[in-house]
């Protein structure tokens, strides 16, 4: 359930949300989703999660469908991992990405300067390349 599962994660890393400017100021670079997002998805909130590793941005983005995915801007690497399920190696628009199937929904990491990115609810490879070249 995905909203029992944001909840979760709100508690247990002391979820704030926050507006666009205000993530900026925490955490003193600008978020991928800065210039937006591609056509068909738009921000539907921003959350800064307290990691043991650092300040993590948290963006829930909506499809035209009405259906979510989230983006997770992290200072230090952290893989794809779901569970225990194993994840493969991918190139996605020319970025080594790490990708975790569940279901019919993917999972990503891959570097993005000096940061990682991980998306979590994506439906296949090709809307993971298009987030990875939008989001470039």
């Amino acid at each position: 359930n995905p909203q029992e599962a944001q909840q979760v994660l709100l508690a247990k890393y002391d979820g704030q949300a926050v507006r666009l400017d205000e993530a900026v100021q925490r955490v003193s670079y600008q978020p991928a989703v800065a210039g937006g997002l591609p056509d068909t998805s738009k921000v539907d909130s921003i959350y800064l999660l307290k990691m043991p590793c650092c300040d993590c941005l948290q963006t829930v983005c909506q499809r035209s469908d009405g259906s979510k995915f989230a983006i997770f801007e992290y200072g230090e690497e952290h893989p794809a991992s779901v569970g225990d399920r194993p994840g493969r190696m991918a190139q996605c628009r020319g970025k080594n990405c790490c990708l975790v199937q569940v279901g019919g929904q993917f999972a990503a990491t891959w570097k993005q300067g000096e940061r990682y990115i991980s998306v979590v609810g994506v439906r296949d490879q090709a809307e993971i390349d298009k987030l990875v070249a939008w989001l470039n």
